[in-house]
């Protein structure tokens, strides 16, 4: 068996890749599993000290980031990266299968992350957790718990400055009139609910105010989904979800921003686009939205 070349891992495949002998020492799993801070769901780490894939470690998507910034969840940089896969003993060459417990929501964040970070193995997204549960397949629980060792070397390398962009950027091509949907400008995708994207609702952390960004777009990321199971859509139908906003998935010139509240579900647009196999830049806004208000970044509203 040869290791699968797609960006989406399905539940079936997985279990394959576990079962082989010559294959699974080169396989780990990796849970990334994050709530909104209002959330009412249990905290995902402790989840995971009850019930995960065989042999997971568990990507702290608060934690694995940028302690001394003040925007949640920032980007870390390689060293503090570097230590935390260490910790993990995740080794740069490693095959991880990445999943979160919804199904489809923060382990986009993680697959950016890693491929940003250079990880050499392949990412594969789960496609999904929730399938792969309700079809009775291997779990570990806190009785079987697989020691993760703390002597990994996975190296240091930066972040692929290509694939995320800072505020100080992305206000620029604002001031300039280069956000929006035509030849040469900068296409800007809001993950947000269109609410909040409207400015009709406000956003789940006191004190920001809604809105966009000028010339933005909306694209909420459970469009990219479906309904029950939070898997991402065939391509054909994420292509049309694009369409339906303008967006030609086909153009060989396509500059795109992805964005959304603190960056985390932008990088579900940008997986979609991934697998859509689009031609030109993709860039994750790290900051998102939350930085964007509290930094006073112009705001659009359509109510």
């Amino acid at each position: 068996m040869s290791l699968p070349v797609s960006k989406m891992l399905a539940p079936r495949e997985l279990t394959q890749l576990l079962d082989n002998p010559s294959l699974a020492a080169s396989i780990k799993c990796v849970d990334a599993t994050w709530h909104m801070p209002n959330s009412s769901l249990p905290q995902p780490s402790l989840e995971f000290q009850k019930i995960r894939l065989p042999r997971a470690r568990f990507f702290d998507i608060d934690g694995i980031c940028d302690r001394t910034s003040i925007y949640p969840h920032m980007l870390p940089d390689a060293r503090t990266f570097q230590l935390s896969m260490n910790q993990l003993n995740i080794q740069r060459t490693d095959n991880l299968a990445v999943y979160d417990t919804v199904g489809g929501f923060s382990c986009f964040r993680a697959g950016w992350m890693l491929r940003g970070f250079g990880h050499e193995g392949r990412v594969w997204i789960l496609r999904n957790y929730l399938d792969y549960v309700k079809e009775g397949r291997a779990m570990e629980s806190l009785n079987t718990l697989t020691p993760v060792s703390e002597t990994g070397d996975y190296g240091l390398k930066e972040f692929d400055s290509d694939m995320v962009i800072s505020y100080e950027n992305l206000l620029m091509l604002v001031e300039d009139k280069k956000v929006g949907l035509s030849s040469g400008q900068t296409v800007v995708i809001d993950a947000r609910s269109y609410g909040r994207f409207t400015g009709e609702s406000p956003e789940p952390r006191p004190g920001i105010s809604s809105g966009h960004v000028p010339g933005a777009v909306s694209v909420q990321f459970n469009e990219l989904l479906e309904d029950k199971t939070n898997k991402m859509l065939p391509s054909e139908e994420l292509k049309k979800v694009f369409e339906l906003r303008g967006i030609d998935t086909t153009r060989t010139d396509l500059d795109i921003v992805a964005m959304c509240g603190t960056g985390v579900t932008a990088c579900v647009v940008e997986t979609a686009l991934r697998v859509l196999e689009v031609q030109g830049r993709v860039r994750v806004y790290d900051g998102s939205w939350t930085e964007w208000a509290m930094r006073d970044g112009p705001i659009e509203k359509s109510v």
